[in-house]
């Protein structure tokens, strides 16, 4: 995809069909990634998926809910609280 953006040196992402997300080569910085919409479409499964996949590549992974009613524990299988907890696997 190409807009006005894309070569504009403050813009930190290029656009791939494959990856929406890649960070361009000048631009090194904390990446946040948010996932929203109504209930039941899918956010914390994607959350937990990015997640894992970035964590994969020996990146710094951060997963963070502010749902009350959160499933994470569900989706990792292990207890996890309110407190920043490694995820086992």
């Amino acid at each position: 995809m190409n807009n006005q953006f894309t070569n504009s040196p403050i813009y930190p992402f290029t656009h791939s069909p494959l990856h929406p997300f890649t960070p361009s080569p000048i631009h090194r910085f904390t990446q946040y990634i948010f996932f929203s919409g109504k209930g039941g479409v899918g956010k914390t499964t994607m959350a937990s998926a990015t997640s894992i996949h970035y964590a994969l590549q020996g990146k710094k992974t951060l997963i963070v809910t502010t749902d009350p009613a959160s499933n994470l524990a569900d989706v990792f299988e292990q207890e996890i609280g309110h407190r920043i907890t490694p995820i086992k696997g």
